[in-house]
Parts: structure tokens; C-alpha cells; sequence
């Protein structure tokens, strides 16, 4: 069995920890839950167990520091003692619409790419008009029709 690397954590121990292999952690006494997670890339991050087989990111070292690491993992763990699963581990649900889509992806791409870019998205919007704020995942429930025409080969 494996021996827990655990000691009460401070600024020399996060920066010199070494790089391995493989991924390992180093346990923080000072606020049970709390751990740094080595990567073999060298990247260490700050997480927080609080259950025996849930965990979440609290961020990346050297852009979170220990002393905020701390103060969120006590945060964290005191939130999944009220409520069973805490607040920042709960999926977030965004539901982007056609719109979003066409504003934030294939706009930008398509007016780099080709000459009448900002034709195909202003045509784009005419045809979908009514479709645009839609929900993208409300595309897969929408009835599929197939016409002879559309899949006609176009022969030379």
C-alpha cells in the first residue's frame, strides 16, 4: 500500500516540488482535503477532496498561492458538508443558441477564409432568421427531411 506524502505545505515546498514520471500529490495538513497535483509536464495546481472520490481544480500554481488555496479548499469542503456536492463542482449549463455560435466561431473564420464572408454570414441569417436564438442542442430534436434534390450527384 501506498504511503500518503503529507506535510503541512508552505511556499518552498509548492516551487521545488519535484518533477516525476508520473503525476503524483502532496497532501496539505494544515486543511484536510487540500492537495497539490505534480504533473510531468511541471505543471502543479492546487485541488481539494472532499469526498473519498470527488476532487476539483481550485487553480494553478503559481496564479493561485497556497494562502488562497487554503482559503478555498475550507470554502469548498465546508460548502459539501451543507449540500452534499459544493457549488463550484456543480456542471454549469449554458445553452448556446445558433447566434452565439455563428458570432463567436464561424463568423470570425469564415471572414478570414473567404472573399465573401460576411455575404455567406448575412446570408446565413436571412435563411435561419427564425432558428437563430434557438438553443444548438434543440437542432438535434428538429424533424429531419430529405428531398430527392438535395442528394442528387451532380454528374460531369
Amino acid at each position: 500500500m501506498a504511503t500518503r506524502n503529507s506535510k503541512k505545505l508552505n511556499l518552498d515546498d509548492v516551487r521545488g516540488a519535484p518533477v516525476q514520471t508520473k503525476r503524483y500529490r502532496i497532501w496539505d495538513t494544515a486543511v484536510p482535503g487540500l492537495f497539490v497535483r505534480v504533473q510531468p509536464s511541471g505543471v502543479k495546481s492546487f485541488n481539494v477532496q472532499w469526498s473519498r472520490t470527488n476532487s476539483t481544480s481550485i487553480g494553478k500554481y503559481p496564479g493561485v498561492t497556497l494562502e488562497s488555496a487554503r482559503v478555498q479548499a475550507r470554502d469548498i469542503i465546508n460548502d459539501a458538508a451543507k449540500h452534499g456536492t459544493p457549488e463550484v463542482a456543480k456542471a454549469k449549463t449554458k445553452v448556446a443558441t445558433f447566434a452565439d455560435f455563428l458570432k463567436a466561431h464561424y463568423e470570425p473564420w469564415v471572414t478570414a477564409e473567404t472573399k465573401s464572408g460576411k455575404a455567406t454570414v448575412a446570408n446565413i441569417k436571412a435563411q435561419f432568421g427564425e432558428l437563430l436564438d434557438i438553443g444548438i442542442n434543440a437542432f438535434r430534436r428538429l424533424p429531419q427531411t430529405r428531398s430527392a434534390a438535395s442528394h442528387r450527384r451532380v454528374s460531369a
